[in-house]
């Protein structure tokens, strides 16, 4: 991995200039470090398509400093090609392959909005775009993973068959055309891509456990907000968790959920999380199931 060879993967992947620019100024010179690298990268390879083992990475110290908060997205990159490989022996599309691999870009942004500095933020989401388990299409992440006993029980069928957990990438208003396009093509693109889970005679079940599906965001948003008409998509159960944090740190991106009063709403959405916690409520992150075929 030379400067130019990171550069240029960076650049296919869409991330900002000056986000790349740094993180090839950050690349270690350590031999050491270059070399944990390398085999942090290896174990990511070695477990794309394995739904059951994640790759065990080693733990990073502090005083690696960039170098360390920009680890998995070096051993992401030094193994690139594998994952591109692996898409293409699937059928998928190249341009579909840039897109979904552009969560390394959106993480690396979202870090540097909520602390300030370079670094990946959920790197573990990052590592499972790159073992092929997640694809982007349109609007919305695709996860291959099995319905699960919730969903299961809902719907009926076997809670280890192969679904699809639906996730809402960083960045950009949940356009209601966007996701419509987005959930409409998403059945196809499994059968084809992965048949051998996905078969064509089969119903594909899609879940989404989140707090953008908590119903208590119809009582504080218009009904024609975007965030609430994509609740209304799914089938919510009695399965919930609390989700005050969560809800907090997303949608505000701080590095410290807890300080409600160090936050300063500006948006519809940011005074309504607020209200709702001033008010006594608690937000919760909401299970829910739809059928994508």
């Amino acid at each position: 991995m030379t400067p130019d060879w990171v550069t240029a993967r960076l650049d296919w992947l869409g991330v900002p200039a000056a986000e790349a620019a740094e993180l090839v100024a950050s690349f270690p010179s350590d031999p050491g470090i270059r070399r944990e690298i390398v085999r942090a990268g290896e174990a990511i390879a070695a477990s794309i398509g394995d739904h059951d083992h994640r790759p065990v990475l080693p733990e990073v110290p502090e005083d690696w400093g960039a170098a360390g908060r920009y680890f998995v997205a070096y051993a992401c990159l030094s193994v690139i090609e594998d994952v591109v490989r692996d898409h293409r022996d699937h059928g998928v599309p190249d341009p579909i392959s840039a897109h979904t691999l552009n969560a390394l870009s959106l993480n690396l942004e979202r870090h540097r909005r909520i602390f300030g500095t370079g670094g990946l933020d959920g790197p573990a989401w990052v590592i499972d775009v790159w073992r092929g388990l997640i694809f982007r299409l349109g609007r919305l992440d695709y996860r291959r993973e099995p319905v699960g006993a919730v969903a299961g029980a809902a719907t009926g069928r076997p809670a280890d068959e192969p679904g699809l957990s639906v996730h809402i990438p960083i960045g950009g208003p949940l356009d209601p055309a966007e996701c419509d396009a987005s959930l409409a093509r998403t059945a196809a693109f499994f059968r084809r891509h992965f048949s051998d889970e996905y078969p064509a005679n089969r119903p594909i079940i899609g879940h989404c456990r989140s707090w953008l599906l908590d119903p208590q965001l119809a009582d504080r948003l218009p009904a024609d907000s975007n965030i609430v008409r994509f609740g209304r998509r799914f089938m919510t159960t009695d399965d919930a968790e609390p989700g005050d944090r969560e809800t907090v740190r997303w949608v505000f991106e701080t590095p410290d959920p807890d300080d409600l009063q160090a936050l300063r709403p500006t948006t519809r959405l940011e005074h309504a999380v607020l209200d709702h916690l001033a008010d006594g409520g608690h937000w919760r992150i909401q299970f829910g199931w739809l059928i994508l075929s």
